[in-house]
Parts: structure tokens; C-alpha cells; sequence
């Protein structure tokens, strides 16, 4: 009996974490869509930081924590924070985070219903 209530107990584990990388997944989508009508404004990095993690199969790869601050039509500012994969290399993060300068002007979509929501628009 023991075994058998370990065993639901481990599939309830593994049902709620992929419930939740799915509604993670479709929030994200939705968001992405409904972007595309958000206003635009400018925003500028505020910072970025890079960290270096174990990959797959014992790897390294880099990947960039980027923040930055935009204004509504609220007149409020906004900081909001986004991260990237870089790179496998100290050299391909460099020039992958070349355009994250801090000050670099970024593109910004934001919810107009909830400007805290918002996507950075890569040109």
C-alpha cells in the first residue's frame, strides 16, 4: 500500500509541474500575440548581469539577466527585467550582450491595461 500511495504522490508531483510549464507556456504566447497591439515606447537597460551555468552533458553556456526602465502613457516608469541565453563561450556572451549596454535604447511593448506587462522588441 506504502508503494503505492509513494507513487501517486510522485505522478500528483509530476501532473502539477507540467500543468504549470503549460499555462507558463500559453500565458506567454498569449502575451506575445496580444503585444503586437500594445503601444510602443522607447526604454532604456538599466543593467545586465551574466551568469555562467553547467549545460547539457556537462557544458557550459551563459546567459544574460538584462533590466530595464520605460515610461507609460500613465507618465509612471517602469522597470522590468527579461533574460537571454548568450552563449557557450565568455567571448560569444561578450558580443551577445553587445547591444545591452547599459543606456542602450531598447523597444518596448507594454499592456496599456497593466503597463507593468510588457515585451522588449528585438530590430
Amino acid at each position: 500500500m506504502r508503494i503505492i500511495t509513494g507513487w501517486i504522490f510522485i505522478g500528483i508531483i509530476i501532473l502539477a509541474l507540467i500543468t504549470y510549464i503549460v499555462v507558463t507556456i500559453l500565458r506567454d504566447t498569449r502575451n506575445l500575440r496580444a503585444s503586437k497591439k500594445w503601444p510602443e515606447t522607447t526604454g532604456r537597460v538599466t543593467g545586465l548581469s551574466v551568469s555562467r551555468h553547467s549545460g547539457y552533458r556537462g557544458g557550459i553556456r551563459f546567459d544574460a539577466t538584462i533590466t530595464y526602465s520605460y515610461s507609460a502613457a500613465d507618465g509612471k516608469l517602469y522597470r522590468n527585467t527579461f533574460k537571454i541565453p548568450v552563449g557557450a563561450t565568455d567571448e560569444a556572451a561578450t558580443r551577445n550582450t553587445i547591444d545591452y549596454a547599459n543606456g542602450s535604447k531598447l523597444v518596448v511593448r507594454y499592456n496599456p491595461e497593466d503597463p507593468q506587462a510588457a515585451v522588449v522588441i528585438k530590430r
